[in-house]
């Protein structure tokens, strides 16, 4: 068993092992996740469940799910999401070119008990079932949620886990019917060793 373990950690690190794991800090406004240490928030009917991915060891990885239960369509822009570390910088997605890198490696997959965590936590006028809505093809970074449906992606960052004890997640670029009205949502994530 050691030795599976020490081949693991020569190719990508053993997973769960390393320090620096982030767990979401729920809020009166984005209730816990309990089983994937996430959270979930919602405004004009639209919900962002977010969760630290902690297997990828050479990145800061989380697992955001967008559930659509307005009237309108949704647009989301990865690439407005941003990573601020403690001292207030904020930081860009990495690019795809390191992403790929990074994908070869290790395929990520949604935290431990995320689902279950979202349907049993969610409001119930975010109960859409299980839809997921197309993406679209021809556009990488901006996709469309439709009423009654859900996206779900990863996003990546730099590393700033190792230096930062306290990380916010924001994610903005929600845009809800095409009226450029963009929803803002605040995540904050603590590391723990």
């Amino acid at each position: 068993l050691l030795s599976v373990c020490l081949v693991t950690v020569g190719s990508w690190g053993c997973s769960g092992i390393y320090s620096g794991h982030k767990f979401a800090v729920p809020t009166e406004d984005s209730p816990a996740l309990p089983e994937s240490k996430g959270v979930i928030a919602q405004q004009r009917r639209v919900g962002v469940a977010v969760a630290a991915q902690n297997e990828v060891k050479e990145a800061d990885v989380f697992y955001i799910v967008i559930l659509n239960e307005a009237h309108e369509y949704v647009k989301y822009d990865k690439e407005a999401i941003r990573l601020i570390d403690d001292t207030g910088k904020e930081h860009k997605p990495l690019s795809r070119n390191r992403v790929r890198q990074l994908r070869r490696r290790y395929q990520p997959k949604p935290p431990i008990g995320f689902s279950r965590d979202v349907f049993s936590q969610r409001d119930e006028r975010l109960d859409m079932g299980d839809r997921v809505s197309p993406l679209n093809a021809a556009d990488l970074f901006t996709s469309t949620v439709m009423p009654g449906s859900r996206g779900k992606f990863y996003v990546y960052f730099p590393a700033k886990s190792v230096s930062s004890p306290v990380l916010h997640l924001k994610v903005a670029g929600i845009e809800l019917g095409g009226f450029d009205e963009e929803l803002t949502f605040m995540f904050r994530f603590e590391v723990q060793e």
